[in-house]
């Protein structure tokens, strides 16, 4: 019998060709660092071909001929301190002083991790020796699925899903912490999807000496870099390694699992450390449903910078799994880095897409009207309170209000009676666009412990359980699982619809459990709609389960009333409910709405009044009917018929949004320094605040201040610039001139 050296299957002598992996017998490594392949070291462990080659080490596939058992072998190997000629086993050192010195560093990490008992989840450390003129490290071996390649094959995972595959090895990399071992950043790469879908921690070892002198290619690859936070990338001779650092890299894999692209380090950098901006968007900006708090706990642990960052993993997965509460770190205390980019409005995002329209803009002089309804715009609709009733009718009751329905998990209670709202996902009294789906948790039954009765296996309720807990209790209990998948337009994608035999039932040892698994929404082909009149557009998309929003805009040529553009492209699959906006052409004359937040009633009637556009004040449901304009509908910058009104709802001064800066006009010679004041209130996502320069290199900032928000610029050259303070539709304006 011989070893795959790719996979160490065993196989027989006379086969040249694995039948496992189809690895060829005599194949050597691409890279003449590598030992070769069948090599024994300690008399114990063969040595296979290498899983990964980086700047500091080759990690090979291996075998524990002792105790019959896959391993990983890591060979301390860098590449700038230290060399193999081919044909040789041992290393030759180039440059002692440094070798020994990381080596040193290296060895000491695993030893630590040696005395540890290490969760199921993290792989081992067996044993260390010193072989070949280096160090080597054996560990564990698994075989799965990387987690980047299940997350292309896969697509975008649920904010439900992401948190249920991810809170153990959070708990995990927490132990690791209070052991005292950091990681100091991992990547999509490290992590492994195991057969039963849940995350296996793979490598972790080697990512703790990674960067620690100025050659930044010690973090491989731009796809790795991605995940490292800022203080990582940094070049250093003693890396920044803090609980903060895993706590970083474990936020931006699960942006990554929900399909939120993750920018590159070096221009997320680049950008946060010359202007203080973020390039990383918020989840709720891509139109994704995900639990307030839950994205504030992951807008927290993913900030740039270490000082408004969360500090620990014990806190991170308080903030993402409890029930209190969660602001944004800054807020805590008083002050923040003001600078992530603005979302584009969704509206706005959409004529963008659908093609460039024209607007005239014509003011209409000071005629100013004020309409005080009870209603809201056709497009908007009050969230109502659905807690405390029964599924249905919470249901029946969203319907009425315009909102679809989402059962999106379960909680085990004798408080309420089974199939009882015990909370939703959107407050309620928010005011969101018709259409939006709410999740509602529901109770159940609190079920006595698993186990066998005298007559068979009693089954439990899996219903609203994911798919592998659901497995996982039937594989407890000694039953098996069979999936079926539906679609279910109240159930969310992944959780279980039905189970048969029904909770309650009896079962024998080893009996099939049928679990129907939701794929939530059927979906819906977009029909091409582009040239058809306004009313044949809305019926063929309402008529295919389609959502249309109307906005307009004008093209030389073309009809009153035909359709320019669509936001989404004919033939798209969208799950059914979705929006699809589309432009319709208009003859009369159009006009962008203006933003409005944070002005007193009357200030935003006379603006509207300017572009020839009307208040609408909606006092519905408590909202006063004097005060200052906490939300608008038609968003900033949608085109609209002149004439057409505008609907705020209202809020008193001391809820009011407020962004002030002064001054608003600043003269300065090349050369010198001045300070742009930075005032806000009632804003709950100051990480949303942005700055903007309308030229580069007049002036750049030189120094913001946490705590108060004011922005140091220093002039660089003779100019004019406008430096744009926003936040959502607000925006504040200082014209600097450089003289």
């Amino acid at each position: 019998m011989r070893f795959c050296m790719s996979c160490m299957a065993q196989y027989d002598d006379g086969v040249s060709k694995c039948p496992e992996c189809g690895f060829e017998e005599g194949t050597q490594p691409f890279n003449s660092r590598c030992i070769e392949p069948g090599a024994i070291l300690c008399d114990r462990y063969i040595v296979g071909m290498p899983l990964n080659i980086d700047s500091w080490f080759v990690k090979y596939i291996g075998w524990d001929a002792l105790l019959n058992r896959k391993v990983t072998v890591y060979e301390y190997s860098p590449a700038r301190y230290a060399a193999r000629n081919i044909g040789e086993t041992g290393i030759t050192v180039l440059k002692k002083n440094e070798f020994y010195k990381y080596m040193e560093r290296f060895v000491k990490k695993a030893q630590l991790l040696a005395q540890l008992h290490l969760p199921d989840n993290v792989s081992d450390v067996y044993e260390i020796f010193e072989k070949n003129n280096t160090s080597y490290v054996i560990t564990g071996y698994q075989a799965g699925m990387p987690l980047s390649e299940y997350i292309e094959k896969n697509g975008a995972v649920s904010p439900q899903m992401t948190e249920k595959m991810f809170l153990p090895i959070l708990r995990s990399i927490d132990r690791l912490h209070e052991s005292g071992f950091i990681i100091g950043g991992f990547s999509p790469d490290d992590l492994l999807v195991m057969e039963d879908g849940s995350l296996y921690l793979s490598s972790y070892l080697e990512n703790s000496l990674l960067n620690v002198t100025d050659d930044r290619s010690d973090i491989t690859h731009k796809e790795r870099q991605r995940y490292y936070s800022y203080e990582r990338l940094r070049a250093t001779d003693s890396p920044s390694l803090l609980p903060a650092c895993d706590v970083y890299s474990a936020a931006l894999i699960m942006h990554r699992m929900m399909g939120i692209p993750v920018p590159e380090a070096a221009e997320r950098d680049a950008c946060f450390e010359k202007k203080h901006k973020d390039k990383l968007k918020l989840i709720s900006s891509y139109r994704i449903r995900i639990d307030q708090n839950k994205e504030a706990a992951l807008r927290n642990a993913s900030y740039v910078d270490t000082a408004f960052r969360t500090p620990d993993m014990d806190s991170f997965i308080k903030e993402l799994s409890g029930d209190k509460k969660v602001r944004i770190i800054s807020k805590k205390g008083g002050g923040l880095p003001m600078w992530a980019k603005i979302a584009i409005p969704s509206i706005c995002a959409a004529l963008v897409a659908g093609g460039a329209v024209l607007l005239i803009m014509k003011n209409r002089g000071p005629e100013r009207i004020i309409v005080t309804k009870a209603e809201l715009s056709a497009e908007l609709t009050v969230v109502p309170s659905v807690t405390e009733l029964s599924a249905d009718k919470a249901a029946e009751l969203l319907g009425r209000s315009g909102l679809l329905t989402e059962k999106v998990g379960r909680e085990e209670t004798d408080a309420l009676p089974p199939d009882t709202v015990v909370s939703q996902s959107i407050a309620a009294g928010s005011i969101v666009e018709r259409n939006t789906a709410v999740g509602i948790t529901v109770s159940v039954k609190p079920e006595a412990p698993a186990g066998n009765s005298e007559d068979g296996i009693i089954l439990p309720d899996l219903t609203l359980l994911s798919q592998q807990e659901a497995s996982d209790k039937l594989t407890a209990l000694g039953l098996s699982a069979q999936i079926g998948t539906e679609f279910s337009d109240i159930v969310a994608p992944g959780l279980v619809i039905s189970q048969q035999p029904a909770a309650g039932s009896k079962a024998a040892s080893g009996d099939t459990v049928t679990l129907t698994v939701s794929k939530g929404r059927a979906a819906v082909k977009v029909p091409d709609v582009v040239g058809m009149g306004g009313e044949e557009a809305l019926r063929k998309l309402t008529e295919a389960g389609i959502v249309p929003m109307v906005v307009y805009g004008k093209q030389d040529g073309s009809e009153d009333g035909k359709v320019l553009s669509q936001s989404v492209d004919p033939s798209t699959e969208l799950s059914g409910g979705a929006s699809v906006i589309i432009t319709l052409n208009s003859d009369e004359e159009l006009v962008s709405v203006p933003s409005l937040i944070g002005l007193s009633k009357d200030e935003a009637a006379d603006v509207l009044a300017e572009q020839g556009l009307a208040l609408g004040v909606y006092s519905g449901n408590s909202n006063p009917e004097e005060g200052y304009v906490d939300v608008q509908f038609p968003a900033k910058g949608t085109a609209v018929k002149s004439g057409s009104e505008v609907t705020v709802v209202l809020v008193p001064e001391d809820r009011a949004k407020k962004l002030e800066i002064s001054p608003d006009e600043q003269r300065i010679n090349a050369g010198e320094q001045f300070v742009l004041n930075v005032r806000c209130a009632n804003i709950p996502d100051l990480v949303a605040v942005n700055y903007d320069l309308s030229e580069e290199g007049v002036i750049e900032p030189v120094y913001i201040d946490k705590q108060t928000l004011s922005i140091t610029f220093k002039a660089l050259k003779q100019g004019e610039v406008t430096v744009t303070v926003s936040y959502g539709g607000m925006e504040r304006k200082c014209r600097v001139n450089v003289v």
